[in-house]
């Protein structure tokens, strides 16, 4: 007969071996979560931009031809996402050289049409021409930025439109910060140390993943850096008029240290 030591022992590894099990099945699903998310995105701007198409198709050869040719660049983009499901939730192996400037404009296009079909929003920028140089994944970084002006987005448009400032700068501790900010309601006070937990969303049901600034930390720290909500100090310092939310992300200008695991 077992004695009671060996009947805890055997219980507890059972229940760490099914603790483990849990867990694998838990990232699996987190991770075909995450690729549902980051799809989503650019497939709703491509619907957008074949609904302009056909509403101006007859009065506007020149603009139609402009959104055509948006409409099959997101396209294309949500292919290359599918061949990078599988390792999505991974930093890519090849590191390029990233200017931030052309990083912004590749994402401000992609939001071009969602923006026009949305009243009494504008996005302004305040981005130094003199900005240095990181070196990263390209579509990790678009990603989140996109994910933020997303965001933006979506809740200035739940609110009668508004203003968002993107704004990008070097600091003293070689780091590139990049601030998307609004002046729309703000992010109630018992949700903000949430709002990076994974399937945390203050959207309204069936409209977000609660994925996006949990995607956009992982993101920030595989480049040496991370991510964070702006106080209202911090929003009172930028000196760009009335904010209510503002996250911030820190990428490292060089190469991260070690291997392409998260940066800290």
């Amino acid at each position: 007969m077992k004695k009671l030591d060996d009947v805890i022992r055997d219980r507890r590894e059972d229940g760490e071996e099914r603790l483990l099990e849990v867990a694998r099945f838990a990232e699996q699903g987190m991770s075909a979560a995450a690729i549902i998310h980051e799809i989503r995105q650019p497939l709703t701007a491509l619907s957008m931009a074949l609904q302009m198409a056909l509403d101006i198709s007859q009065t506007c050869h020149s603009e139609m031809q402009d959104i055509v040719k948006e409409a099959i660049r997101l396209s294309g983009r949500a292919e290359l996402l599918l061949e990078r499901g599988r390792d999505f939730m991974t930093p890519h192996k090849e590191r390029v050289e990233i200017q931030i400037l052309d990083a912004v404009d590749r994402v401000m296009s992609m939001f071009h049409w969602h923006v026009r079909t949305v009243e009494n929003i504008s996005i302004r920028q305040h981005l130094p021409a003199d900005l240095p140089h990181i070196f990263g994944d390209r579509g990790q970084i678009e990603q989140a930025i996109g994910n933020l002006l997303s965001n933006a987005i979506d809740a200035l448009s739940n609110n009668g439109g508004g203003t968002i400032h993107v704004v990008a700068r070097s600091t003293a501790e070689q780091r590139i910060e990049i601030i998307v900010a609004d002046d729309g309601v703000g992010i109630p006070p018992d949700a903000r140390a949430q709002v990076f937990a994974p399937f945390f969303s203050t959207k309204p049901r069936m409209q977000g993943t609660g994925l996006g600034l949990y995607l956009v930390r992982h993101m920030a720290r595989a480049h040496g850096g991370d991510a964070r909500l702006l106080t209202d100090e911090e929003l009172q310092q930028l000196a760009l008029g009335p904010l209510s939310t503002g996250i911030l992300i820190a990428l490292a200008q060089g190469m991260p240290s070690g291997s392409e695991g998260e940066g800290r």
